[in-house]
C-alpha cells in the first residue's frame, strides 16, 4: 500500500515539474511577443512624432510665448497638433481623434494628412472651407464599398494672417478660448465632428482681429475630462479656464509647464483618462 502511495506521488510530482516547465515556457513566450507588441509601437510612436510639428516651428512664426503640452494617455496618440506656415498666414490646430493608443493614433495620420493634403490645394481658403474638404477625404477614406467606419476627429482650427492680425477660426465640438486683458473671449463650435454624422452642415468660419498680448488658447477634451483630486472628479473646463486666466501673465514655457504641474498634481495616483492637448499662442502686434 505504501508503496502504491509512494508511486503515486511521484507521478504527481513529475506531473507538477512538467506543468511547471509548461507555464515557465508560456510565459516566456507571452513575454518576447510583449517584447515584440511594445517595439512596434514605440517605433510607431516615432512614425507620429515624425508627422506632429516641433515647437520651435510655432515659435519661429510668432515667439517663444507660443507652447504646445502634450501628453499621450498611451505611446501613441489619437490627439494631434498641427501647423504649417504659408507666406503671410499660420495655420494650426488641435485635433481629438476617435480613440486614443494604436487605433486612436492611426486615424490621427489619416487626419493630418487630409489637412495637409486639403491645404496644399488652397493655402488662403478660409478655415471651414478647408475643414469641409478634410471631411470629405477622411469619409472618402473610411468608407469603402460595404465598409463603412464612422471615425473621425473633433478640432479646433485657426489662421492668423501675420499681414492684418486678423484670426480666421472653425471649430468641430471642440471651442476657441482668447484670453485679453481680464476678458475671456469664448467662440462655440459647429456641433459636428470631422467624419461621417448624420445632418452634417458646411463648417463655419469665424474671422476676428486680434489685439496685442492676446492668449489664443486651443484644447482637446483630455486635460477637463481628466478625474483626480480630493474627491476624484473631473477637472472640468472652468477650472482650466480661471487657471489659465490667473496665469496668462507669465512667459508661455512658465504657462506650459504651470499647466503640466496641475495637471499632475490632479490626477495623482489616479490612471489618465484620454490624451492631452493644449497649444498657448501669444500674440504681439
Amino acid at each position: 500500500m505504501m508503496q502504491k502511495l509512494r508511486h503515486s506521488y511521484e507521478n504527481l510530482e513529475e506531473k507538477v515539474v512538467e506543468r511547471t516547465q509548461e507555464l515557465q515556457e508560456q510565459k516566456l513566450i507571452v513575454e518576447a511577443k510583449n517584447h515584440e507588441i511594445v517595439e512596434s509601437i514605440q517605433y510607431a510612436r516615432f512614425i507620429q512624432q515624425a508627422l506632429l510639428p516641433l515647437e520651435s516651428e510655432i515659435q519661429a512664426s510668432f515667439d517663444e510665448d507660443a507652447f504646445v503640452y502634450y501628453a499621450p494617455k498611451d505611446i501613441i496618440a489619437g490627439d494631434f497638433f498641427w501647423f504649417e506656415k504659408r507666406g503671410h498666414l499660420s495655420w494650426f490646430a488641435v485635433a481629438d481623434c476617435t480613440g486614443h493608443g494604436v487605433p486612436g493614433a492611426m486615424v490621427s495620420v489619416l487626419c493630418i494628412n487630409a489637412l495637409s493634403q486639403s491645404l496644399a490645394l488652397n493655402p488662403e481658403q478660409p478655415t471651414g472651407q478647408l475643414l469641409d474638404h478634410v471631411r470629405e477625404l477622411v469619409v472618402q477614406t473610411l468608407t469603402k464599398e460595404a465598409r463603412s467606419v464612422k471615425d473621425g476627429m473633433d478640432i479646433s482650427l485657426a489662421c492668423f494672417n501675420h499681414q492684418t492680425n486678423v484670426l480666421q477660426w472653425t471649430g468641430a465640438n471642440n471651442p476657441l478660448w482668447i484670453f485679453r486683458e481680464e476678458e475671456i473671449l469664448v467662440t462655440s463650435p459647429d456641433k459636428q465632428p470631422v467624419g461621417q454624422f448624420d445632418g452634417a452642415k458646411p463648417f463655419t468660419t469665424h474671422e476676428m482681429r486680434l489685439e496685442a498680448n492676446d492668449w489664443i488658447i486651443l484644447f482637446s477634451d483630455g486635460y477637463a475630462d481628466q478625474f483626480g483630486g480630493p474627491k476624484n472628479k473631473k477637472y472640468k473646463y472652468a477650472t482650466l479656464r480661471d487657471f489659465i486666466q490667473a496665469h496668462k501673465a507669465k512667459s508661455g514655457p512658465e504657462l506650459k509647464q504651470d499647466l503640466k504641474t496641475e495637471f499632475e498634481n490632479w490626477k495623482g495616483n489616479h490612471e489618465q483618462t484620454d490624451d492631452v492637448c493644449v497649444m498657448g499662442i501669444k500674440i504681439k502686434v
